[in-house]
């Protein structure tokens, strides 16, 4: 089932974990109402490293899967993988501070 609203932080910064939709989203996942979080990018849920490690630790967690439709990047069918995700956590981050 698809939720009826989406998670759109408009105007705010994704270097940050402050952000309204996405305590939305965490609090639903914290809820039991979702188990795929699907993202353009993952500059889109986050262009923090560290952001996107307390993420991915929240999703294992409640055994949330991700994906991220423009990249190779989808965890429904393969466990976490923290060595693919990393580097382009850390790009996002990088381009945030350029």
């Amino acid at each position: 089932m698809c939720l009826p609203q989406a998670y759109d932080d408009g105007g705010f910064s994704g270097g940050t974990l402050d952000r309204p939709a996405l305590q939305r989203l965490l609090t639903d996942i914290g809820e039991g109402k979702i188990d795929v979080v699907v993202t353009y990018k993952i500059d889109r849920l986050t262009r923090s490293l560290s952001g996107f490690a307390k993420i991915t630790e929240i999703f294992e967690a409640r055994g949330v899967s991700f994906v991220s439709v423009t990249q190779q990047f989808n965890t429904t069918t393969t466990p976490l993988d923290r060595r693919g995700s990393g580097p382009r956590a850390a790009y996002s981050e990088l381009s945030l501070m350029l």
